[in-house]
């Protein structure tokens, strides 16, 4: 697979943001690596989108902590030239954490994420020198694509969600059940015995860390293939990155597990309901129909209510959480078609 044109960035919100550029087309006076001057980068990736015509599409990764710039080289290949790919490392996390000169010891705000988001989708405007851009929230990401479409419409031309968060109490309810239902299947009695009761499950992980009922909740739904497992594939997209350094297993400590407290804690009680389902821009829904970690039923139930300009889901069958990476063709199909109602 040919690696593509890239270019890495960061913009300073009172903590570095990291930022991964794929832009369109190879330009023949293109450089081939980041190591250029700002001014450099920021001439390139303008010329290029304004040669191209191409949104900016901005990818907002899951977790809260799991960078996926590491996936860019990927998806940029399997996306084509649909759009100027952007990669955002979140505050406390990937390549934004690394390139942290104070070490970040407090929990990290909801605000202050949203505050970041704003800023970078501002920087982005400005550096391609467009009125809006598309933005793409995968999981987690997916809460905060959500909320921003819903809160600053005007900004944007296309929300897409991928592993769409509606309810996470009423997601986990459901995961709970599917897999209770898949232990019986298999007969195995022992499992069966080991999964605790719903009632008992603590979804606020604080200083002290999960419960014992939780951690065998999670080992559960990974025995039984229903959460994102990083295995040998995740491992060799990493490493295959061309903007790859081992540094950027920094997001994977335990110790920075701390940071995101608050944030855990937000998804946990969140109901996309609370926040509307009327949107003032097209929306797409790319779902894996075997996501089991952000349960897909309750995003389709949703879609159904939403009320927006233009609309589309695509349920992407043998696909897991890891929509794009499991099903990448038929991912890539749903994409066009959501790049389609840009021109609707």
């Amino acid at each position: 697979m040919a690696k593509p044109v890239y270019y890495e960035e960061y913009i300073d919100t009172g903590a570095p943001q990291y930022l991964l550029h794929y832009p369109v087309a190879k330009r023949a006076d293109a450089p081939k690596r980041a190591k250029t001057s700002e001014r450099q980068t920021a001439a390139a990736t303008a010329a290029t989108a304004a040669n191209s015509g191409a949104p900016v599409l901005l990818l907002v990764h899951g977790g809260p902590g799991f960078s996926e710039s590491f996936m860019g080289y990927r998806l940029k290949a399997q996306w084509e030239d649909l759009f100027n790919l952007v990669f955002w490392d979140q505050r406390g996390c990937g390549k934004s954490l690394a390139a942290s000169t104070k070490p970040i010891t407090y929990p990290i705000a909801i605000n202050e994420i949203m505050s970041d988001m704003q800023a970078v989708v501002e920087h982005l405007k400005k550096r391609y020198g467009v009125e809006k851009i598309a933005v793409l929230g995968h999981s987690w990401g997916s809460v905060l694509g959500s909320r921003y479409a819903l809160e600053h419409p005007d900004d944007l031309l296309l929300y897409i969600g991928v592993g769409q968060v509606v309810e996470m109490r009423k997601n986990e309810l459901c995961a709970y059940n599917t897999l209770r239902e898949r232990i019986v299947t298999a007969g195995a009695t022992k499992d069966l015995e080991m999964l605790p009761n719903f009632e008992e499950l603590e979804f606020l992980p604080r200083e002290d860390g999960q419960s014992e009922q939780q951690k065998t909740f999670w080992r559960l739904r990974q025995k039984y293939n229903m959460v994102v497992k990083i295995d040998l594939c995740t491992l060799a997209m990493f490493v295959r990155s061309p903007s790859f350094k081992f540094s950027d297993f920094s997001f994977l400590k335990k110790d920075v597990e701390r940071l995101r407290w608050d944030l855990v804690e937000y998804l946990a009680s969140f109901n996309l309901r609370d926040l509307g389902s009327v949107y003032h821009l097209p929306v797409a829904y790319l779902l894996g129909a075997e996501d089991y970690q952000t349960v897909t039923s309750l995003a389709v139930e949703y879609f159904e209510g939403m009320q927006a300009p233009r609309k589309l889901l695509r349920v992407i069958p043998k696909a897991g959480h890891n929509t794009m990476i499991d099903a990448p063709e038929a991912f890539a199909a749903a994409l066009r078609e959501a790049h389609a109602l840009l021109g609707g």
